[in-house]
């Protein structure tokens, strides 16, 4: 039977492609999908013939604001003014979407929502709608590893105590909820919080294995690659570059934009003491591609599915799409953190052998940076561990069971 359903994502490109992906192919079963995301991913929307509508500001405007500066600054006067600031931002993103999304849930038999939206079952709840929190990273609590957001390691007996900080943030913008909620007809009551329907995570249980004291209503599906994308073919410069040899590595810092410029100038001082080729992804990192050297090919957006199976090992700052387009493409990965669940995906990359050891960019210089790299690029153990990763998320279907779950409207039964 078709259903309305509504997706919500105010991620980075690696954040929201996922939910793309998944409205594509429900769409393909027949449901009516509406996605509500920042102004800049409409045309990626429209193109698929999919509905669009806005919801707060793009993440790259957040990325480039003040909150984000004092994370990455982590000066101690920034770390007294951080709460009230990022507060602040909370509750005029809170306010803004849950005003534009009430229309939508009115004709909405399902919503699909990202985490950085965690008021979005409470709003569904009192309307009646079924409600889905979809993530690329761990989200639920557990007693196996502390909050990914945290990027931090191991907390012993405290690691399901930081999951607090997620109701956390939902009781402190449940009254600016409520609020928004009620000029728009709905009644939200400020002191219950509704849980999720279903708790969906995006990625490969081959890079996280499900947690024992998961309820059943958790499930990790396998992360959300399409049947198919779009042709894509590089341009006949850049189809010289990757076709000389040796096989180029691939270097991106994704959305980070957090000094671009000293960031540039070590990646390009690395390559330089290293020796070898490499394809720059500009991304929003905000690394400009002029006077580069010869061996150093840039480019902007470009299909990791279909451009890594062509490069010899990735470097990257650890997004969770990123991380599992290169183990998917089975390449040895360097991550280079810079905040959140960043370093869990650096740490998981190293764990599973796929990779040396990270190297968190705010540390890092270019003589260090170059010995990472000959050691991406020389130790064997790298690539035959991303192979076997790799072997193993290709026998995974994780779009398409996330659309059975969501096409069931039902907690799934526990494996046995």
């Amino acid at each position: 039977m078709a259903s309305n359903i509504l997706l919500l994502s105010i991620g980075t490109q690696g954040d929201f492609l996922p939910y793309l992906a998944l409205g594509r192919a429900l769409a393909q079963r027949g449901h009516t999908v509406t996605i509500g995301g920042p102004a800049g991913f409409r045309a990626q929307v429209e193109e698929e013939g999919l509905a669009f509508f806005t919801i707060a500001t793009g993440l790259g405007d957040v990325l480039q604001g003040p909150v984000a500066a004092m994370i990455v600054r982590h000066r101690p006067l920034d770390l007294l003014r951080l709460p009230l600031a990022v507060l602040r931002l909370a509750k005029d993103v809170a306010a803004d979407v849950v005003a534009r999304i009430v229309p939508h849930l009115r004709r909405a038999d399902v919503v699909v929502y990202h985490p950085m939206l965690p008021f979005v079952p409470d709003v569904a709840a009192a309307m009646g709608v079924f409600s889905v929190l979809a993530a690329p990273q761990p989200v639920v609590a557990t007693s196996a590893f502390p909050l990914c957001a945290l990027g931090t390691t191991q907390l012993g007996p405290l690691n399901r105590a930081s999951y607090r900080l997620v109701d956390l943030e939902r009781r402190l913008v449940a009254r600016t909820v409520a609020s928004a909620a009620g000029e728009a007809g709905v009644r939200v009551d400020p002191a219950r919080r509704a849980p999720p329907n279903l708790v969906l995570h995006a990625y490969s249980p081959a890079l996280v294995p499900t947690p024992a004291d998961w309820p059943a209503n958790v499930v990790v599906t396998g992360d959300w690659v399409p049947e198919a994308e779009r042709p894509w073919r590089p341009s006949q410069p850049f189809e010289d570059f990757l076709s000389r040899s040796p096989a180029p590595i691939f270097v991106s810092l994704g959305s980070m934009l957090w000094n671009a410029r000293r960031n540039r100038s070590i990646v390009l001082e690395a390559l330089r003491h290293w020796g070898g080729r490499a394809v720059l992804g500009r991304g929003w990192g905000g690394i400009e591609a002029a006077d580069l050297p010869a061996h150093i090919y840039p480019v902007g957006f470009v299909p990791h599915r279909q451009l890594l199976p062509r490069v010899e090992a990735v470097m990257h700052h650890g997004g969770a799409g990123t991380t599992a387009a290169g183990l998917r493409a089975a390449r040895p990965t360097l991550v280079t953190p810079i905040l959140m669940d960043q370093f869990f995906w650096a740490r998981r990359v190293a764990e599973l052998g796929a990779g040396p050891a990270p190297l968190p960019l705010g540390k890092a210089d270019a003589r260090t940076l170059a010995a990472r790299f000959d050691a991406l690029t020389g130790d064997a153990a790298y690539p035959a561990a991303a192979e076997s990763l790799a072997a193993a998320m290709a026998a995974e279907d994780g779009l398409a069971r996330a659309v059975a779950l969501v096409e069931a409207r039902r907690v799934p039964p526990r494996a046995a």
